[in-house]
């Protein structure tokens, strides 16, 4: 019996010729992965305007409406999907790939609730000892050295996986400002956090 599949499709027409070398990028990484924490990649296909990824079909959704169902998870379940995701990132940076949008709607769940990191539109390769400077990925997540426009390399992934932990145990990401121009502020030119909104938000010993 073959396992369900699921058919995303972009539409090309409009499209920048940057978005579709970005596009074209995407398919390639995705397709070049094996690795049971991320959706697999099945096929590709384009017909008029339209692109069609076929790819593993993950049948509980994303992560990110049990998490704010319940403001947060229970301990056990947080740490789970944090390891399954870490065991993912480890792989994806052994390919020397980085994903650059970790975020907990990039992370479905199969039948068995089991992680499947997907939407690799923000992924590029990084070859050993070389950096980036772009500016991706979403805000709330994004690193210091994202954020001040300096060069950064995987540990771009790591940091948000910080905040994807206290996101999945808390319900909440730990930057909590209703305007993300003021996450700028929060970091002074070197990067460094500025300020106690990180150890308040812990609550009482969050330090």
């Amino acid at each position: 019996m073959h396992s369900k599949r699921f058919a995303h499709q972009i539409e090309i027409l409009g499209l920048t010729p940057k978005d579709i070398d970005n596009l074209r990028t995407e398919i390639k990484i995705h397709r070049s992965l094996d690795h049971p924490n991320i959706i697999r990649f099945v096929d590709s296909l384009q017909v008029n305007s339209v692109v069609y990824m076929l790819l593993e079909n993950a049948t509980n959704s994303s992560v990110f409406y049990y998490i704010h169902a319940r403001e947060g998870l229970p301990e056990k379940i947080a740490l789970r999907f944090f390891y399954q995701v870490a065991l993912a990132i480890q792989y994806l940076h052994d390919q020397r790939i980085i994903h650059r949008d970790l975020k907990p709607e990039n992370m479905l769940l199969d039948s068995d609730f089991n992680i499947k990191l997907c939407d690799f539109g923000w992924s590029c390769y990084l070859p050993e000892r070389e950096m980036r400077k772009s500016t991706c990925g979403t805000i709330e997540y994004m690193c210091p050295e994202i954020l001040n426009n300096q060069f950064y390399d995987e540990k771009a992934d790591i940091w948000a996986l910080g905040i994807l932990l206290y996101e999945f145990l808390f319900g909440e990401i730990i930057r909590q400002s209703s305007i993300p121009r003021n996450i700028y502020f929060r970091y002074d030119e070197s990067g460094v956090w500025q300020g106690d909104q990180f150890s308040s938000s812990l609550g009482p010993g969050g330090r």
